[in-house]
């Protein structure tokens, strides 16, 4: 089974762009629109192999995320990062290409 990302963010444009890119690489996506969301849908049974949660989110942000899972789940990376501060192509490409590194780093893919 290859291994599986979950996508928390509450910007539905966004989880859908990472998906378009997580999935070319051939890994399974789920996506949580809340950090509460995301909370409960790692289970024992569901657990992914990285999670790359958005930073600013209402209720439960990434960092809550990160760290009620450093508990549960300390073998599951957590990545932080918001595109909110700066914006524009060049920026979010940038991020796509390290988003693509950590991914590879944790996943076992190969940076496109």
């Amino acid at each position: 089974m290859s291994p599986t990302v979950l996508v928390v963010d509450d910007d539905s444009d966004f989880r859908a762009l990472v998906r378009l890119r997580l999935e070319a690489l051939g890994l399974r996506v789920v996506e949580a629109e809340t950090g509460r969301d995301a909370l409960l849908s790692v289970t024992p049974d569901e657990v992914p192999d990285l999670i790359i949660a958005d930073l600013w989110m209402p209720g439960i942000d990434g960092r809550e995320v990160r760290d009620h899972l450093s508990f549960t789940h300390p073998e599951v990376p957590v990545c932080v990062w918001s595109s909110l501060p700066r914006t524009g192509p060049d920026v979010e490409a940038k991020g796509l290409e390290s988003l693509s590194r950590i991914v590879a780093r944790h996943c076992g893919t190969g940076t496109p």
